[in-house]
């Protein structure tokens, strides 16, 4: 992945009016960019100058970006405004949430799963308490995964995985993997319990249990099976009326069906090592040297 940071600095008053009126059409149309995941020009205490932080999926997207940035509007009436920033190869930390998370944890679950639903359900239980790990996979500042872990009743501990999700633009290169593996490391006593595809999960250890079971189609996702020696509850509490009346206020629940899939879960201490990836970092981000952007580079 490639990053950007630094600043835009306006030498005279008609730069900065040329950088106010057009910046927003720039970010928006660079937002939209197929290899895009962030794209933050942002006025800074100083009314002359813009603080940038930009992330691209790899070189190509950038590239990509670059031949739109100059090919446009913005390209052609800021091509005389100073640009001072540094160019960097950016890693994936993995790490847990922060207070200043939540916002960008939201967003990304109502993208990822094209719906509030997951989002609701996560800021439910991150508000009874029932959120036990909270993981993202951040990369330039810009987080693009999230996996929640919460706590079932069961005859030993056990954690519930769900949701899982991974930036759309940034699936395909294992930061869903390296999600579940952080997960098991913090969490190794646990019962990890899964509802999901098992030539996934057996990858990390994690072993079929069948189960059959009657429910409402568009629940599917917020309600969980009860697994081996718990009790039906899949939270220590139920959910609030108020969250369970606004998911079927938004989603019209469809007629129950049968729902055959397959409920994984680790016992702990069972899961094989996979060779590290030295792209992927825990808990500390490790960058690749910097090397300085240069003339002709436009954001």
């Amino acid at each position: 992945m490639i990053g950007l940071t630094g600043t835009l600095i306006a030498s005279s008053l008609a730069e900065a009016e040329t950088i106010q009126t057009h910046l927003p059409r720039h970010l928006r149309l660079s937002r939209n960019e197929p290899g895009c995941l962030r794209f933050d020009i942002s006025l800074t205490e100083d009314p002359f100058v813009w603080q940038i932080d930009v992330l691209f999926i790899d070189e190509a997207a950038f590239v990509a970006h670059q031949e739109r940035t100059l090919a446009s509007e913005w390209g052609r009436l800021s091509a005389d405004i100073t640009r001072d920033f540094t160019k960097f190869a950016a890693n994936i930390e993995l790490r847990d949430e922060r207070p200043e998370d939540t916002a960008a944890i939201l967003s990304l679950l109502a993208e990822t799963f094209d719906g509030v639903s997951e989002a609701r359900l996560v800021q439910t239980l991150r508000e009874d308490g029932d959120l036990a790990y909270s993981l993202i996979a951040e990369a330039g500042g810009a987080i693009l995964g999230h996996l929640a872990l919460s706590p079932l009743a069961s005859a030993r501990p056990a954690l519930a995985i769900a949701p899982l999700a991974v930036m759309p633009r940034a699936q395909g290169r294992g930061i869903a993997s390296e999600l579940i593996r952080f997960a098991i490391e913090r969490a190794p006593e646990h019962l990890l319990v899964v509802l999901g595809e098992p030539d996934f999960y057996g990858r990390f250890g994690f072993r079929q249990v069948n189960w059959d079971r009657p429910l409402p189609a568009r629940s599917c996702r917020r309600a969980a099976p009860t697994c081996p020696s718990a009790r039906a509850s899949p939270m220590r509490r139920p959910l609030p009326a108020s969250a369970r009346q606004d998911y079927y206020r938004t989603e019209k629940p469809a007629p129950p069906c049968r729902v055959a899939r397959v409920l994984s879960f680790r016992a702990a201490g069972t899961w094989p090592r996979a060779p590290f990836d030295p792209a992927i970092t825990r808990p500390r981000r490790c960058r690749h040297p910097r090397a300085a952007a240069g003339a002709g580079v436009h954001v």
